[in-house]
């Protein structure tokens, strides 16, 4: 626990517009579906980093930001954009960035322990 970065440091971190090439951490809502699957892929987003591929600048798109991850599981693989490894995201969705993936490594273990 001693690598954690104060939390202060990372109060005003996330206000403004990701970039193509920062690392996210973005939040999958909840379906309330009881789908197995969809908790299994809500868990993998919640506790892993994204990076952003593309940006869309289409004014009305909900979802602009084009996010790829590595490291999938298989069974999950199926709710990623294929080929690409990526899903799409709303800027409220992303709860964190950084053009450093250190950051968003700290960022995650500061939330595994409530910090």
């Amino acid at each position: 626990m001693k690598n954690l970065m104060p939390y202060k440091k990372f109060e005003n971190y996330s206000q403004g517009f990701p970039q193509i090439g920062d690392y996210v951490i973005c939040q999958e809502e909840d379906l309330g579906d009881g789908n197995a699957a969809s908790k299994e892929v809500q868990k993998f987003i919640n506790n892993s980093i994204g990076k952003i591929i593309e940006v869309s600048d289409e004014p009305k798109l909900i979802y602009p930001y084009n996010v790829q991850y590595q490291n999938i599981p298989e069974n999950i693989e199926d709710a990623f954009y294929s080929g690409s490894s990526s899903r799409k995201y709303s800027r409220k969705e992303i709860i964190f960035f950084s053009q450093n993936k250190k950051d968003c490594e700290i960022y995650l273990q500061m939330k595994k322990y409530n910090l």
